[in-house]
């Protein structure tokens, strides 16, 4: 039986003036930056889409294969009457490789700030798995979730995707760490998946603009929704984009350059743009595998289990928090390769 819900978001005003003060925060730094997670409205979700496509973006593509090649394993983990949480779900495709291959999840729960994904895929994952109870929220999974339509004796499962821990800062990472351990329970797991640092070059290929222009019209889409929702005057025309490799925080720091001298009016301030200035729209992070483990051990969650290719930077890790693992869990040299390693 299809089971289908929407747990609306807060008030509208409310999300516009958090909006403002993020992207009137971010512009205050130095360098300038842009929130990035609000890159991801119905446009831009459809425009992210076109971008995994590229074949110069190989995320999406290996992290695919991976979870094709894990997902029994993965389900073979959890216990019966397990809840799927899957925090900021893009499609319907990898939550449904792990739907497919286990019938220990009896729950599916996304949350994601697109509405368009709810009335778009999750009806279809329905009919898909119509004996898998759905219930989708529609919000920033960044902020504090409420899962109480999951019953109490449920296992719970949580998984974020799409390598998202590598666009929020080290704060945010440990932040939503710390969240996503409040929501799911102290005894739950959560799958992360991280683009684990394999050479700049490598990593700059795929974010370099393509000919057709889909990775400029991305950026520029989240230009235009600040111009247009908290009034501004930012010209997409008077940047170039061009990915930048910053070896300090090991990121592909997505910037818009500024070509002149120029002055942009956001929120009611007013700010000096020099000639060569950045803007950065959107970091990357590639961290080594070391200094991943190690983030995750400031936020208490020990690794339990990597899944990696032999060839792609993409892994996954299964963390548990620190009292549910046996051995150091913030030591990466204390890896079985044999056991907690898949290739």
């Amino acid at each position: 039986m299809e089971c289908f819900q929407i747990c609306k978001p807060n008030d509208t005003d409310e999300e516009t003036n958090l909006f403002r003060q993020e992207v009137v925060d971010s512009l205050d730094q130095m360098p300038k930056c842009l929130p990035s997670h609000y890159m991801y409205d119905k446009k831009g979700s459809k425009l992210f889409q076109k971008i995994t496509k590229l074949p110069n973006y190989y995320l999406t593509r290996t992290e695919i294969l991976l979870l094709q090649k894990t997902a029994r394993e993965i389900g073979g983990l959890q216990k019966r009457n397990c809840a799927l949480i899957e925090f900021g779900a893009e499609t319907i495709e990898k939550a449904s490789i792990l739907l497919s291959v286990s019938s220990n999840y009896v729950c599916y729960t996304p949350i994601d700030i697109t509405e368009n994904y709810y009335t778009k895929y999750t009806r279809l994952m329905a009919l898909r798995h119509p004996e898998v109870h759905f219930v989708p929220i529609i919000g920033n999974f960044l902020q504090s979730i409420d899962l109480r339509h999951i019953k109490r004796d449920f296992h719970r499962l949580g998984i974020l995707l799409g390598a998202t821990l590598g666009n929020l800062s080290t704060k945010e990472v440990i932040e939503f760490l710390n969240g996503a351990q409040r929501t799911l329970g102290s005894e739950a797991a959560l799958i992360v998946s991280m683009d684990i640092l394999k050479s700049p070059e490598f990593h700059l290929r795929a974010y370099m603009n393509d000919t057709t222009g889909i990775r400029r019209a991305f950026c520029d889409n989240l230009i235009r929704r600040i111009n247009r929702v908290i009034g501004a005057n930012i010209q997409p025309e008077n940047f170039s984009y061009a990915p930048i490799w910053n070896p300090t925080n090991y990121a592909v720091e997505m910037s818009y350059i500024s070509r002149f001298r120029q002055q942009i009016e956001v929120a009611g301030g007013r700010y000096q743009i020099e000639p060569a200035e950045r803007i950065i729209i959107k970091r990357s992070h590639k961290y080594p595998l070391r200094h991943a483990v190690e983030l995750f051990a400031k936020a208490h969650y020990g690794v339990e289990k990597i899944w990696t290719t032999p060839h792609g930077p993409c892994q996954l890790f299964y963390l548990k928090p620190f009292r549910q693992i046996a051995r150091d869990p913030g030591n990466v040299d204390g890896f079985n390769q044999d056991e907690c390693c898949s290739k």
